[in-house]
């Protein structure tokens, strides 16, 4: 795995065999925890920049066909489903967090920071629609409303993430200072 994962070209494979490190990674701690603190499978990515970077860089492209395929789903913009924009998006990125994890405090900064990223590219499409929404002049009160409730959301879970950065950034620091 690897001397083969740099040569995967496809987003999508990449993808799938980072999946499966990640899975693999976890069943191995999970039935051998004594084994935690030796070499584990994720230490395929976490010892190589450029791996974590395209990883970051997949991410990032994901969640933005994501957000592309959630924006423009008509069911997300009917009036009983109008809290659910910015909730799904965020589960979505949610998920990079949660695969994240096992990686060292440096390398899930990064990854956080391709999440605010990721957030603040929602928000603008989110603004782009309010603008398209107004400027064709049809204006629908009910999507402006709507809009302004992922808004509402949106502020509400990078307050939260402001935290969570804060944290990691403490983590990594302390961990600087022991390796000195």
């Amino acid at each position: 795995v690897k001397s083969d994962l740099p040569l995967i070209q496809d987003d999508d494979v990449f993808s799938h065999m980072i999946d499966e490190i990640l899975s693999y990674d976890a069943e191995f701690v999970q039935l051998m925890p004594q084994l935690a603190s030796a070499p584990r499978p994720v230490d395929v990515l976490s010892t190589n920049t450029e791996l974590i970077t395209r990883w970051i860089d997949v991410e990032h492209k994901h969640a933005r066909l994501s957000m592309d395929t959630l924006i423009q789903s008509v069911e997300h913009w009917a009036q009983a489903c109008s809290d659910r924009l910015a909730s799904d998006f965020l589960e979505l990125i949610q998920i990079t967090t949660r695969r994240c994890r096992v990686l060292d405090a440096p390398t899930r900064l990064r990854f956080y920071h391709q999440q605010l990223r990721a957030i603040d590219d929602f928000q603008m499409r989110l603004t782009d629609v309010y603008r398209e929404t107004n400027r064709t002049g049809g204006i629908l009160i009910t999507t402006d409303i709507q809009i302004i409730t992922d808004f509402k959301d949106l502020r509400h879970s990078k307050q939260g993430w402001a935290l969570d950065l804060f944290i990691v950034q403490n983590i990594e620091q302390k961990l600087n200072k022991m390796n000195k």
